[in-house]
């Protein structure tokens, strides 16, 4: 997997992004997450609200801005179910392979 400037972005590296990117959003010690770890059960959102984003609703952002058109049908398809800290790192995975640029956006990686 080659990104914009050529570096060379393994699993492990995307998978340490997600997991500060959920960390710093949920306010939990990053080395205490699990791919296991489901978001709404073992990650509440601090508030629920129709007028205000939470932590949730920014991650659902999250997922949209890193799909392209292609990862956006397979969505549709009902490939992707990303209910998980494992299912968000995979499908930031399957992301990147089509729009690593995107990727580095939503998960502040080094270009």
């Amino acid at each position: 997997m080659k990104s914009d400037g050529g570096k060379m972005l393994i699993d492990d590296e995307i998978r340490a992004a997600v997991y500060l990117r959920i960390a710093e959003l949920f306010h939990v010690d990053q080395s205490l997450i699990e791919d296991g770890w489901v978001f709404g059960r073992d990650l509440i959102p601090s508030f629920v609200s129709d007028f205000k984003y939470n932590e949730l609703d920014i991650l659902h952002d999250d997922f949209l801005y890193a799909a392209n058109k292609n990862i956006r049908k397979r969505i549709n398809r009902g490939e992707f179910l990303i209910c998980s800290v494992g299912g968000f790192w995979r499908y930031m995975v399957e992301c990147y392979k089509e729009s690593p640029g995107r990727v580095h956006d939503v998960l502040n990686l080094p270009k």
